[in-house]
């Protein structure tokens, strides 16, 4: 599993419980059961392999053995285990999918600019050309 367990998961939401609505956190979640809505949180998210959510889902690491009908956006890292199924477009740094993974949808990388990472662009060399008579 992608998640670490550097912090303890702060919301449980067990394999017998169906929730509608959003839920919204600072900790890590972890999901079993199902939802219909949209789950946020500053932590990271695991979706078991017999969650199915419905909405949006936005964390740190995202780890999906289940079903997300939705878009994705993790900033560091999103995992689609090899249960995983995810239908909606993906917004991660990086992204493993892994095989027997399914996802329909687009994805983005997100990437740094040249802005925002302030490097100069390096001067075009000069082509000196040979005059006629040289050629």
């Amino acid at each position: 599993m992608l998640q670490k367990e550097t912090n303890q998961t702060e919301t449980i939401v067990g394999k017998s419980v169906k929730l509608k609505g959003n839920l919204k956190s600072e900790g890590n979640i972890r999901i079993a059961g199902s939802l219909s809505g949209e789950i946020q949180t500053k932590g990271n998210i695991e979706i078991g392999p017999e969650a199915v959510i419905k909405g949006k889902v936005g964390g740190q690491n995202i780890t999906i053995a289940g079903s997300v009908v939705g878009n994705i956006s993790a900033k560091e890292q999103l995992e689609i285990t090899e249960s995983g199924k995810v239908f909606g477009d993906i917004k991660t740094n990086i992204l493993t999918i892994k095989a027997g993974g399914i996802f329909t949808g687009r994805s983005e990388m997100k990437t740094e600019t040249l802005e925002e990472k302030e490097v100069e662009k390096e001067p075009e060399p000069e082509i000196e050309t040979l005059p006629e008579e040289q050629k």
